[in-house]
């Protein structure tokens, strides 16, 4: 996926997806708000084992955004979007259409 989602209108081609992810993030993932820097950086992250990395390399993919970090003392992996266009004009349209 190339286009930004909200530029491109949820279709329902790909809602399945968005559900799901909607989904995932209801399990696994989070929102949140830290101060770095006298900065506010926002921060959607799914996390999971590294044992289904494959999950978090299909979001990205999917996404065509975002970067996947390690824990690996924890055996961890989680896919993250900082980037508040990103979050603005990918992530924040599936939830506002496919809400909790």
């Amino acid at each position: 996926m190339n286009q930004n989602i909200s530029s491109i209108n949820l279709n329902k081609t790909h809602s399945f997806f968005y559900q799901w992810l909607v989904g995932m993030t209801d399990g696994d993932g989070s929102f949140s708000m830290n101060v770095q820097n006298n900065y506010w950086i926002f921060t959607y992250k799914i996390t999971l084992s590294t044992a289904n990395l494959q999950v978090l390399y299909y979001i990205k993919k999917y996404l065509n955004c975002g970067h996947i970090t390690f824990e690996h003392s924890k055996c961890l992996a989680s896919y993250r979007i900082r980037n508040k266009e990103l979050l603005r004009n990918i992530i924040f349209p599936i939830f506002n259409t496919y809400p909790l």
